[in-house]
């Protein structure tokens, strides 16, 4: 939890959550485990998606990433009909038929753009998958059978909180994300060049000044780790020892995207 923390330090809270979570799994029986919903609310590129998929890699667990915004139907979560030609298991399904774990990690990314529409919601679903008693006896429709998803780690992220269902808000421990300050973002990036020099096997120099001027520019983090690895990759391309960032040209993306 202490290296998760050195590579997020804007989770500080959400991570000291986790942690209390953890706690209480610890001293209860297996059989007892339960995990609290988590939401993480902040605006987009401050790193909730990858600080869920990291999670999930440090706990050694299945992972399913699922953009609730883009559910059309409760079909995806639960299955199809076994009446129709197509039928087919829904993910939760299929996350834990293909693993080895009675626990696994869902992230329910942007659980603030779900359907409002009644006729498809999956609002329903999403709450058994929350509740302690239903998610016990969740029914996947196309298989007909019942599984015990209470052990499912259920993450979630959402950009503005405020537009999120209230049923869904009082079953979930909530955490502000900020965007990390300046000292948070060189620490962030020193991350990222160690992540890249192990990727590729090639140490270049780097100069503390070069990674206090990409910190601070005005990116998210998204556009940050791009423009560091297209840095890095030039750097190797030009067969140079030393990091050498495109300046003209990350400031060019900068104004063309106009990132605030």
């Amino acid at each position: 939890m202490k290296k998760l923390e050195s590579h997020f330090p804007n989770f500080t809270q959400a991570i000291s959550g986790i942690g209390e979570e953890l706690a209480l799994a610890a001293a209860s029986r297996p059989s007892d485990f339960r995990f609290s919903p988590l939401l993480l609310n902040g605006v987009p590129g401050i790193g909730k998606t990858a600080f869920a998929q990291e999670l999930a890699a440090r706990f050694g667990l299945p992972f399913l990433n699922i953009n609730a915004g883009n559910l059309q139907h409760a079909a995806t979560l639960v299955g199809t009909s076994s009446h129709w030609t197509n039928a087919a298991p829904g993910d939760i399904f299929n996350l834990f038929a293909n693993g080895d774990s009675a626990v696994a990690i869902l992230l329910l990314d942007e659980v603030d753009k779900v359907n409002p529409d009644p006729e498809y919601s999956i609002l329903p679903v999403l709450l058994d998958l929350l509740e302690p008693e239903t998610s016990r006896h969740f029914k996947d429709i196309s298989m007909g059978v019942n599984l015990d998803a209470s052990h499912l780690i259920v993450l979630m992220t959402s950009n503005q909180s405020g537009f999120i269902d209230k049923a869904l808000l009082s079953r979930s421990r909530i955490y502000e994300v900020q965007k990390p300050d300046w000292a948070q973002r060189m620490a962030i990036m020193n991350r990222w060049v160690e992540a890249l020099e192990k990727q590729t096997r090639t140490k270049l120099e780097v100069e503390p000044a070069v990674i206090q001027r990409l910190a601070g520019l005005p990116m998210d983090l998204r556009a940050l780790q791009r423009a560091l690895r297209s840095a890095y990759g030039r750097s190797l391309l030009e067969k140079s020892d030393v990091l050498q960032p495109p300046w003209n040209r990350i400031e060019q993306q900068r104004r063309s995207v106009g990132f605030m």
